[in-house]
């Protein structure tokens, strides 16, 4: 079981690819800039993993789904120009 300091970081442009487990602010969330492997991304969402374990609901793990710094800039820009 992981710590809530963990969290596994998921990169979500196509192709979806796991970028591993890693040790972060436990107060990461939802358009946090994270450094991981040398490259910056953007966290576009938080998933809370939970299991039944005697009857009570326990964390099981965080995942992040991210994009890339760059990505993040790019996708932010076109959505401005189709709300025009």
């Amino acid at each position: 079981m992981l710590s809530p300091g963990f969290f596994e970081v998921r990169k979500i442009s196509p192709p979806a690819e796991s970028l591993g487990i890693h040790e972060l602010p436990k107060n990461t969330h939802n358009g946090d800039q994270i450094n991981v492997q040398g490259e910056d991304y953007v966290v576009r969402t938080l998933v809370l993993k939970y299991k039944l374990v005697g009857g009570r609901y326990e964390r099981d793990h965080s995942r992040l789904d991210c994009t890339a710094t760059s990505r993040f800039i790019l996708d932010t820009y076109f959505d401005q120009l189709i709300a025009k």
